[in-house]
């Protein structure tokens, strides 16, 4: 995914990966990229995993030169949902 420009980013606890956050990144590269997804393992619930990845998103856009960045976020009410590793 990093490859083609987007942003992936992980929290770990040595080798073991606890939270993921996921970004396509605009066309043309100059466009405002989009931060798509964050997510912890249980084991990484209760350590501010997801909220500390979310900025680190957002300060890759901006060494990006972009502007704006949209976010998805979740609707009120629907529980957050575990990531699931394989």
């Amino acid at each position: 995914m990093t490859t083609t420009g987007n942003y992936v980013a992980g929290a770990f606890d040595g080798q073991q990966l606890l939270g993921a956050c996921f970004g396509p990144s605009a066309h043309p590269p100059t466009g405002s990229p989009h931060s798509h997804i964050a997510g912890v393992t249980p084991s990484g619930l209760g350590r501010g995993l997801g909220f500390a990845l979310k900025p680190i998103n957002a300060l890759w856009a901006l060494r990006r030169h972009t502007h704006t960045i949209s976010w998805t976020s979740r609707p009120a009410g629907v529980p957050q949902r575990p990531l699931q590793p394989d």
